[in-house]
């Protein structure tokens, strides 16, 4: 079965959901950041969708699946372009998918259109883009005029073709793409730049000219650490890294997730600089007078604060009689009221759980303090999953306390008791997430650390 790892899901999600569209000869009416996509009445706004029509929502894939009728790997398939991986402990005798050859779009006779994009849309430097050009890594595609970033392996031979519209928000890896080699530029000190798209590495160089071509950055055109694995691997000397990626959500969490994966290769000196804006893009354009899009706050954060609160609460109050019953109890209320349930009665439900699985750990062999349990739970974000509405969370929260209810009514063996501390945590964290999105419209969320500044290299 194919293996969808996080990155590729995570890369997925974040497709501007508008260029798809325009992209697929869908026809869009524009309000203001947002665009009505009238033959279903959806509403999108970069990566984010919504139908006032039946109170739905979500991420691009979630998009794709609904209104492509696509199965979820076909989903993000379609969204990254084909690159996603194949499960390499699949049973013997199982028919592999081939590996596609490379896509490579042919040249247009002259790039006007690309620099017409770039300068007058995007406001990146002349000067960045003609140094790109001349080294045949952005030239613009003959069919559709759109911008083509080129990747070359260590040989010097293109092995990676990222398109990015000049009409549109659409971008897309072209098929048979090899992802360690996507966009970037080698320089001679100890530094590398790290970005999620090329347009973002553009950007940056445009703000930081000075003596730029000194350093070498990496667009990893998605959240994947392939790209920046090989690209240590090949240059030896490159000591000190710098993630340079959005300054979102997703960017927050993929940044701390790579900082991980660098840690772990034995990496020390690891820098983390996001844009004052959602990414180097706004802040260029922020400069030419151009209202930007605002960074987001970071959701992981405030979901450890919720953590945080709940838990101390849970920990300052005597575990109850009946807990199992009034947890239940609780729910099936919250299941009957015809209103929404209110965030006061997630928050109750989310200590009640809590408190079972402080009992339940206290049965184990080995008992678990709040701190752990509030770890567990606050680690249990991610943040790929956090999309959805109210309905579509409450159906979650549903499902999962099902599972934990018929896990309850089954026969139990003595000190089997951790079994049921990850469904309980899941359906906390359910509880934590709807809290959380209840809180984020209250601030209207629709609508780190500091890595050093580059004059100071």
């Amino acid at each position: 079965m194919p293996h969808l790892t996080q990155e590729q899901i995570e890369s997925a999600n974040r497709v501007d959901l508008a260029g798809f569209l325009l992209s697929h000869g869908e026809r869009l009416k524009s309000m203001g950041s947002q665009k009505l996509w009238e033959k279903h009445q959806v509403w999108v706004d970069g990566y984010r969708w919504y139908s006032h029509y039946d109170s739905k929502g979500g991420y691009a894939v979630s998009f794709v699946m609904r209104y492509f009728d696509m199965d979820f790997p076909s989903a993000v398939r379609e969204l990254i372009g084909e690159q996603y991986t194949v499960n390499d402990t699949e049973p013997k005798g199982y028919p592999k998918k081939e590996k596609q050859g490379l896509e490579v779009p042919p040249k247009n006779a002259t790039m006007q259109r690309v620099y017409a994009y770039l300068m007058q849309q995007r406001f990146i430097a002349r000067d960045i883009i003609s140094y790109f050009a001349r080294q045949n890594l952005l030239y613009e595609d003959a069919q559709y005029h759109n911008c083509i970033f080129v990747g070359l392996d260590d040989n010097g031979i293109p092995k990676h073709f990222h398109r990015r519209s000049t009409v549109g928000k659409f971008k897309q890896t072209i098929t048979g793409s090899e992802a360690e080699y996507s966009f970037h530029y080698d320089g001679e000190s100890e530094w590398l730049f790290v970005f999620e798209a090329p347009i973002d590495m553009l950007a940056f160089l445009t703000i930081h000219q000075n003596d730029w071509q000194k350093h070498s950055y990496v667009a990893l055109c998605s959240v994947s650490e392939r790209a920046l694995l090989h690209r240590l691997e090949a240059n030896t000397n490159l000591k000190k890294i710098v993630l340079c990626l959005d300054h979102d959500n997703a960017g927050i969490a993929a940044s701390v997730r790579l900082k991980n994966t660098l840690t772990e290769h034995g990496y020390t000196d690891i820098r983390i600089k996001q844009p004052v804006n959602k990414d180097w893009d706004e802040d260029v354009r922020a400069g030419h007078g151009i209202e930007p899009i605002p960074a987001e706050a970071d959701m992981s954060e405030r979901v450890r604060e919720i953590c945080h609160e709940v838990v101390m609460d849970a920990a300052l109050t005597k575990i109850p009689t009946m807990l199992r019953e009034r947890t239940f109890s609780l729910f099936d209320k919250m299941c009957k009221d015809s209103r929404h349930p209110t965030p006061e009665q997630f928050e109750e439900l989310t200590r009640l759980l809590l408190m079972n699985a402080k009992e339940e750990c206290r049965k184990c062999l080995e008992p678990k303090e709040w701190s752990e349990i509030e770890k567990a739970l606050s680690d249990s974000y991610v943040s790929y999953a956090d999309n959805g509405n109210e309905d579509s969370r409450f159906r979650q929260l549903m499902t999962d306390m099902s599972r934990l209810r018929k896990l309850y009514e089954e026969p139990a063996l003595i000190n089997d008791s951790e079994r049921f501390l990850e469904p309980i945590l899941k359906a906390a964290m359910d509880c934590v997430r709807y809290i959380n999105y209840e809180n984020g419209k209250e601030q209207n969320l629709w609508d780190h650390q500091s890595g050093p500044s580059f004059s100071s290299l």
